[in-house]
């Protein structure tokens, strides 16, 4: 297994701050993992991934304006969308 040089880069979608920031700081002490936003809810999940395009998204999905269904639809493009259980 080759080592990657640069970061995971991750954002994190959570309405609940608790879940939300103890995710982002757990993940902060993960070697080869870059949080690089968060979202209070799936309208402000759609912004952030659009700026930062992150390679993972970990999405809530009962959020207010927007669930995290609607969030990831409007995120990615068709297809792009790659869930962790289809992993072979």
């Amino acid at each position: 297994m080759t080592e990657n040089p640069e970061p995971v880069t991750v954002v994190v979608a959570d309405d609940q701050s608790a879940v939300r920031e103890g995710l982002v700081l757990l993940l902060g002490t993960v070697p080869g993992i870059a949080v690089t936003g968060e979202a209070e809810d799936g309208e402000a999940a759609v912004e952030i991934v659009a700026a930062k395009n992150p390679q993972v998204v970990l999405m809530d999905l009962n959020m207010p304006r927007c669930d995290g269904v609607e969030a990831t639809r409007r995120s990615c493009p068709r297809g792009a969308l790659r869930p962790a259980s289809s992993r072979r």
